[in-house]
């Protein structure tokens, strides 16, 4: 099915093959992951997995031509390969696929706050503003990273609290200062909120990453409507074109 380019049969095959009804040490519901076969997949690479008990991961793994079935108890590296996974299928836009990956990753390793952070992003990327919010704060409990704060901030954002977002993104940038997105997001949601600051902000952005449209983009928006008219023209026009 994988080959033929059948992912919705592949799903209903791997269903059927962990059917477990839950845990009996946890009580909870059997999960299990699976990602489509690639043709650059090696030995070894992951395709389907289940966690049927806290501790132990049943992975279907390439194998030559075909799939072999390792059991063994799980550990950070287990973690750490299924975390590689979930990375590269956010980074092709599978945000969808992406999740239950990075929930068997939560359930091997509780403490892994990268796979939160991801997760929060996958969330987001699916309009799932209150489990990203979820998935940040968990995430900003096990450690304060600036990816959490700046994360956070971003479910904030998408919820319309945007007044709330201004300290997070300042803290993200106390723990990294070079931590781009939480610069521009910061001054971002200054720009919305109309305060007199938010030029430095955007400024500041522009001198971190000068590329970034987006901070052109702001920046003759902000021009175009300031706060004290009239519009200056000749800067919204030059931010407009580069």
């Amino acid at each position: 099915y994988a080959w033929a380019g059948d992912p919705d049969q592949v799903r209903k095959t791997v269903a059927q093959l962990f059917r477990a009804p839950m845990d009996s040490d946890t009580g909870e519901g059997i999960s299990y992951g699976y990602r489509m076969p690639r043709a650059g997949d090696r030995d070894g690479t992951p395709v389907a997995w289940s966690l049927f008990y806290q501790g132990r991961l049943v992975e279907l793994v390439r194998s030559g031509d075909g799939f072999g079935v390792i059991d063994r108890l799980s550990g950070q590296a287990q973690a750490d390969s299924l975390y590689n996974i979930a990375l590269g299928c956010l980074e092709s836009g599978d945000a969808s696929g992406t999740i239950p990956i990075l929930k068997g990753i939560t359930r091997l390793d509780p403490d892994h706050d990268r796979a939160f952070i991801k997760l929060g992003e996958a969330y987001l990327r699916l309009k799932r503003n209150e489990d990203a919010l979820k998935a940040f704060t968990k995430a900003m409990s096990i450690r304060l990273s600036a990816e959490a704060y700046g994360g956070l901030g971003c479910a904030l954002v998408e919820l319309g609290r945007v007044q709330e977002t201004i300290p997070l993104f300042r803290r993200a940038l106390i723990v990294d200062s070079k931590y781009y997105e939480a610069q521009f997001h910061l001054a971002q949601a200054m720009c919305s909120l109309r305060t007199t600051a938010a030029k430095n902000e955007m400024e500041q952005a522009y001198r971190m990453r000068p590329g970034d449209w987006r901070v052109h983009l702001l920046l003759a928006e902000w021009y175009r409507y300031p706060l004290v008219p009239p519009p200056d023209w000749s800067r919204v026009i030059s931010w407009y074109e580069s």
